[in-house]
């Protein structure tokens, strides 16, 4: 079975070399750079996306760092981007996961010092946590998880991971939970976590209201996301966007902070990475909250959710948000409560070790104390 596969990779590449001149004569006709410059003949960069629909079919990536292909036309990240799959092939250990649990205690201390109610981190699974079975079997992920091992540790009853809730709805949701051609949970996987995300906030704050709930109404097709452009298919690959209508709605506004400078208005609707904080105020939510929401991409397809369920959130990227400006943060916005919501890969990111400003002196020493007296 290898050497045919091997077999077969050879002679893809043979008969690419043989017809790549004919493909960019055709991409790009014939010039006086045809001929003065032959090389130019074997330009990958106009004949990626046909071989890329070439290579799908047979489950081969043409950046495989990139873009690993799956099963059943389901793409995945590759290892280029926080190794995510070489990471996940080899069980994580309680040693990897001590620091961010002792600094995310100290955190959750510090901000309680300040008025703040109470601080969650919410993991947002990678695709391959809850699609494994749509994997390669070569990069099945295996346990315990660096999310798993969080969850359970000194800090874990304040770790949402949805991850257990989304296995279980992935084959009964009527529809897909995450995209097929994108690394990201749609909003059918977004609403399955975000109320996982209520059920454990409610649990310790009896007093939060979570009136909102969510219909699914159909899908409807989309072009293909992030890793379908990787693979330079953004435009030729279909995706499927899942419809769900909401039982409450709200005029939402969104203001640059601190200057408070109107961004904009509207329903609530998403909200894309901010690199800057964004204040996003409701002025119909169930609950008359601050929230200080620091998050990554995952949280997009959460805001509405947010929108309508805490009267005003502050958005920031958390990758822009050192120790220092997160202190600022906490200071100057004054929140209610602070949620974290970041995918899993990024768990081991530095953000989530660093100490809060009272207590960066503290040593290794010092944090296996603070893990022991927990």
């Amino acid at each position: 079975m290898m050497k045919r596969r091997i077999g077969l990779f050879f002679s893809l590449a043979l008969g690419l070399l043989a017809i790549l001149p004919l493909l960019n004569i055709a991409h790009s006709g014939l010039s006086r750079e045809t001929f003065t410059q032959p090389r130019t003949l074997y330009r990958l960069d106009p004949v990626i996306p046909y071989l890329s629909q070439w290579l799908l079919p047979l489950g081969v990536s043409p950046f495989a760092e990139q873009v690993v292909v799956g099963q059943q036309g389901w793409l995945f990240l590759g290892d280029r981007y926080a190794h995510t799959l070489s990471a996940k092939r080899q069980p994580a250990l309680p040693a990897q996961v001590a620091p961010s649990a002792a600094a995310l205690t100290q955190w959750r201390r510090y901000v309680q010092q300040r008025g703040v109610m109470d601080m969650y981190l919410m993991i947002g699974p990678d695709k391959g946590s809850v699609y494994s079975h749509r994997l390669p079997r070569w990069a099945t992920p295996q346990p315990p998880s660096h999310a798993a091992l969080l969850a359970a540790s000194p800090f874990g009853h304040r770790v949402v991971n949805p991850t257990a809730a989304l296995q279980a709805q992935r084959d009964r949701a009527e529809d897909d939970l995450y995209y097929r051609t994108d690394t990201h949970w749609n909003a059918l996987g977004a609403w399955q976590a975000f109320d996982t995300l209520m059920a454990q906030l409610q649990a310790h704050h009896p007093t939060l209201r979570h009136p909102l709930q969510a219909r699914y109404t159909g899908t409807v097709p989309t072009d293909g996301g992030d890793l379908a452009d990787f693979l330079r298919l953004g435009a030729h690959l279909v995706d499927k966007e899942p419809q769900l209508a909401l039982n409450a709605t709200a005029q939402v506004r969104q203001y640059r902070w601190p200057e408070n400078t109107l961004v904009a208005e509207g329903g609530p609707g998403r909200i894309g990475t901010q690199r800057e904080p964004l204040r996003v105020v409701s002025d119909n939510a169930a609950n008359p909250l601050r929230v200080l929401w620091l998050r990554d991409s995952f949280g997009t397809a959460l805001a509405p959710y947010m929108a309508l369920t805490f009267a005003e959130t502050l958005q920031l990227d958390y990758d822009r948000t050192p120790p220092a400006r997160f202190a600022e943060l906490v200071e100057g916005f004054t929140p209610d409560l602070v949620i974290i919501t970041a995918v899993e890969r990024n768990l081991r990111n530095d953000f989530f070790s660093a100490l809060p400003p009272s207590s960066a002196i503290l040593d290794t020493h010092s944090l296996g104390a603070l893990l022991g007296s927990q």
